[in-house]
């Protein structure tokens, strides 16, 4: 199954978590599933990793969070996020997420430019899409 998930489930399936969130990577590295990613997303996980409480509470180094973040990136499928229909969601500084999703179900990937309860879009895998 193709997956968009949420980042606050990502940012709880660092290396040093334990629970759903981490299974749930777990299962995408093991090939289960397929995660769909953006840039706009990297680029919110990278902050929240890097807040002040999320660095107290995992406990994780800046050299585990590039390399958790390198991870997460290789996991993925890389999508240019849609554009969403205003109105559609309550929290519009989640458009990307559900952008990535939308993207997902069409065939133009877009590489990514830089480095720098459980929420999750599935996407049915009669809509898989190959690389072009």
């Amino acid at each position: 199954m193709r997956l968009v998930v949420d980042i606050n489930v990502l940012a709880r399936a660092h290396p040093k978590a334990i629970g759903p969130a981490r299974r749930l990577l777990e299962n995408i590295s093991l090939g289960f599933h397929v995660l769909i990613f953006s840039d706009e997303m990297f680029q919110e996980l990278e902050r929240v990793l890097l807040y002040p409480r999320m660095l107290r509470r995992s406990g994780l180094t800046p050299d585990e969070i590039a390399g958790f973040l390198w991870d997460v990136i290789e996991r993925a499928d890389i999508v240019r996020p849609s554009a969403v229909p205003d109105g559609l969601m309550r929290d519009p500084t989640d458009h990307h997420v559900l952008g990535a999703a939308l993207a997902a179900e069409r065939t133009s990937y877009a590489p990514m430019t830089s480095i720098s309860g459980m929420n999750a879009f599935a996407i049915s895998p009669a809509n898989t899409v190959s690389e072009s």
